[in-house]
């Protein structure tokens, strides 16, 4: 994100979560372009696995929302540098994840980016981690 908020979030069983950038993407997307009113975009974070064992990365959802005046961002499939968040992440280990978007050019340069555990060990009354920034 454009000066990063560097922020960590711990979950119960430790395992931290920091959204690191948000960049435009390129126009030449590989699959799925943003429309010529929309201002395409990635952003890369990283987990690190603070307990004792695996975690399971298809428990947690992410989504990138406008924050300037509001605004709902479409997904954008591109290969070129994505790298997708899956599969299982031992302990001690950290992975870098990216995810793609598209936002309205009306509704600014400024998102927020929130993640959620999907799992039994969610606590349903906290408030999902989610980080600001602007689009660079």
């Amino acid at each position: 994100m454009s000066a990063p908020r560097d922020r960590t979030h711990e979950t119960r069983s430790c395992q931290a979560r920091k959204a690191r950038a948000v960049t435009l993407l390129p126009l030449t997307a590989a699959c799925g372009e943003p429309e010529a009113d929309q201002t395409g975009f990635r952003v890369s974070w990283d987990i690190t696995n603070g307990s004792k064992k695996p975690i399971d990365l298809d428990a947690w959802g992410f989504d990138a929302q406008g924050a300037t005046t509001g605004g709902t961002t479409e997904s954008v499939f591109t290969e070129n540098g994505s790298r997708l968040m899956g599969g299982r992440l031992a302990p001690a280990k950290t992975g870098t994840f990216t995810s793609e978007y598209a936002l309205p050019k009306a509704d600014g340069l400024d998102i927020v980016f929130t993640m959620t555990r999907m799992d039994e060990s969610v606590d349903i009354l906290a408030e999902d981690p989610h980080w600001t920034g602007s689009i660079k």
